[in-house]
């Protein structure tokens, strides 16, 4: 009952092998046997492998949650299969050392890009100094930032400045009452933009250029669902959500799905990157990537590779913290560049 078998296993089946599944640990070939394996979805009953070998590429199964949550740790072998082009991949870090901008030995601040944070309120002014602190990791030429909390981002980022021309915005961390205003006004300068948080209710129509950043919860509203129904099949509801909103949807979670003219799927990160805030400067980061020039798709990819291996790093194994996650931005990306740029 491998990878051509329907999801769900029997009930003879399944009461004959999830007692031993659960006694002791279990290898699975291709795919822990019951999965849904083209879908990323768990129907019915299932195994869950503490190790799953899997042969000539990954399948969606390997990537998508809930089923990849159910295959342990996966080991790729390759058989030198020909293979065609995934339906979905996951970036690898070579492919994030590619797509990620380097500045031209002639660069200067504006032509580095200039990204606009409109986030945060009275009521949440540490959302704005967050959002900034992704925009800020370095990757983008300069950092505006218009709102309530601009006194307290200035005391915290001296570098950033006020309003003026940007060639993105990010919209929504802590934006509270004042996130409809931020999103209209952020739309009427036609660049691309992040739509985050408190901003992602006011969005109704189309947003071509937009990256939308919700977790479930959001999504599920912005959809009409439960919370529970888009967990169970984050990779459909994600691609449901781009094909209706018209732009890239970038679904938070433990393999974080974002679906645009292709799906990616980011396996990068560690448990401990779910703690507050975080969210506030993936939004900022992918901000400051969409203002140097990258595709709304690949600026979230790259964004949530970069956020997810931030984590790893700042964790160590152990607790961390947003701050601690947007500080470690620039260590990965210069690593990135000792492993694989040319100098």
């Amino acid at each position: 009952m491998g990878i051509g078998g329907r999801p769900g296993l029997s009930a003879a089946v399944a009461e004959a092998v999830i007692p031993i599944n659960q006694a002791i640990p279990l290898v699975a070939v291709d795919v822990p046997s019951g999965l849904g394996v083209d879908t990323g979805e768990c129907t019915g009953m299932h195994l869950r492998a503490d190790l799953t070998v899997t042969f000539g590429t990954h399948k969606i199964a390997h990537l998508a949650d809930p089923a990849a949550a159910a295959c342990g740790a996966v080991e790729l072998v390759d058989i030198g299969l020909d293979l065609p082009d995934a339906p979905v991949e996951a970036l690898g870090e070579e492919d994030v050392a590619r797509l990620v901008p380097r500045p031209r030995p002639d660069a200067q601040k504006y032509t580095r890009g200039v990204v606009g944070v409109r986030a945060g309120s009275t009521t949440y002014p540490g959302a704005a100094l967050l959002a900034v602190a992704g925009a800020n990791a370095g990757l983008a030429g300069m950092v505006r930032y218009v709102g309530s909390a601009a006194d307290t981002v200035k005391q915290h980022h001296p570098e950033v400045v006020g309003a003026g021309r940007v060639q993105a915005w990010v919209v929504g961390p802590g934006g509270g009452d004042e996130a409809a205003r931020h999103l209209a006004e952020a739309l009427e300068d036609d660049v691309p933009l992040v739509v985050d948080a408190d901003a992602l209710q006011h969005v109704s129509g189309p947003l071509p250029q937009a990256v939308l950043t919700p977790h479930a919860g959001e999504l599920a509203a912005m959809l009409g669902l439960e919370r529970a129904e888009v967990e169970a099949a984050p990779l459909r509801h994600a691609t449901a959500a781009a094909e209706r909103f018209g732009c890239v949807v970038l679904l938070k979670g433990r393999h974080t799905v974002i679906a645009g003219p292709r799906v990616r799927v980011t396996t990068a990160g560690t448990a401990w990157l779910a703690t507050a805030g975080a969210g506030d400067v993936l939004s900022g980061l992918i901000g400051s990537l969409l203002a140097t020039g990258l595709s709304p798709y690949d600026a979230a990819s790259v964004g949530s590779w970069l956020h997810g291996a931030a984590a790893t790093l700042a964790s160590g194994g152990g607790p961390i913290t947003a701050t601690g996650v947007a500080r470690a931005i620039p260590a990965v990306v210069r690593n990135l560049a000792v492993r694989h740029w040319e100098t």
